[in-house]
Parts: C-alpha cells; structure tokens; sequence
C-alpha cells in the first residue's frame, strides 16, 4: 500500500528573493555541510525541518537544487517512484523525508491517497520503479502538488514525481532525508549561470 498517509505540512516560509538562491547545489550532504557553505535562505528552510519526529535516525542527507524550469518539461524523475532505498520491503526503518519547492512552475506531484499496487521481486531498482510507475498511470489515481514555500514530510512510500514545468522559472528545491541507511557523502554539484 503507496501513500497510505497523508503528506503532514510543516512550517512555511515567504518566497525567496532572486539573492536567496544559492551558487551551488548539494546532493546527499550532511546537514553541517549544507549549512556552512549555502545561502541565510537555505538555512532557515533547513531550521523549519522538524527532525526526530518519527524517532531517531542516524543520518539526516542534503539535497538542494536550483532548476531553471522549462515549460512542458520536468526537472527531475517524471516517473512515480520512491526516494532514498527502492526496495519498499528494506528492513531497515522507513526514511523520513522533508521537501520544501519554491514558486508554482513545477510543484511536486504526489498520489493523493492510497493506492496498492504489485511490487516485483527478482529484478534491479530501475526495473522495480518502471513497474510501479506504469501500475500508477494504468491506474490513474488522483494526484495533488506540494504547497509552494512550505516544508512537507513524507516517507519511504509516498510515491511522487516532478512535474512538468507549467512555464519558465527559476525554482529552488530542498529535501532533508533522515535514514538509517545512507550516510552522507559530501557531494557538491555547480549551478547554471
């Protein structure tokens, strides 16, 4: 069973000014990390993420990103999936994950209510993530877009994907990750101009 729970809303905050964005994104950093070397505006999404609520995890992984979105187009996967561990039966305790997306171009889509679908044994993540992806659009459920500027918890099985961008604009994505599986890993990736 996929988004059995509702997505809990959290704190929101005003839409960033265009000095707010930062230069640089991260992806799968720890949260010192993140917090050293990114924009005030970055540090106050990561300071309304309530960690912990779920029980302690032993890491908490980074992500920011800043996409020039482009209508008709997503900026991420376009396909229903899960985030962090593919495989919806890991024994591992379920990730706890926080999103915070600015503007209304491209908003990420969620199912907007439970849906049970097959899960596949015996074959690799990507193939695992195509079957469900295809369950999902056979089925057709119905779906609802994060709130812009607000942060949004979710876990291991909320399905979701980018959505296509409705029209040109500069958006900025933050995703706190608090998991027992994955430690971080310190990459940085450099922004367009």
């Amino acid at each position: 069973m996929f988004n059995a729970e509702p997505l809990r809303p959290g704190a929101a905050l005003p839409p960033p000014a265009p000095g707010d964005l930062p230069s640089g994104g991260f992806r799968g950093a720890s949260l010192e990390r993140v917090r050293a070397r990114t924009t005030p505006y970055v540090r106050r999404v990561l300071d309304a993420v309530a960690l912990g609520q779920a029980g302690p995890r032993r890491f908490v992984l980074v992500e920011v990103r800043v996409d020039d979105i482009v209508a008709g187009r997503a900026p991420g996967m376009g396909t229903w999936h899960i985030d962090t561990v593919p495989e919806p039966r890991h024994p591992s305790s379920p990730e706890v994950h926080h999103l915070f997306v600015t503007g209304a171009a491209s908003l990420t889509e969620f199912l907007a209510g439970p849906v049970e679908l097959e899960v596949p044994v015996g074959c690799g993540a990507y193939d695992r993530m195509a079957a469900l992806d295809a369950q999902v659009r056979a089925l057709a459920p119905p779906t609802q877009r994060v709130p812009s500027c607000q942060v949004v918890t979710y876990g291991r099985l909320h399905l979701h994907r980018a959505s296509r961008g409705l029209f040109a604009e500069r958006r900025l994505l933050v995703r706190v990750t608090e998991t027992d599986v994955r430690r971080p890993f310190e990459r940085e990736t450099p922004l367009p101009p």
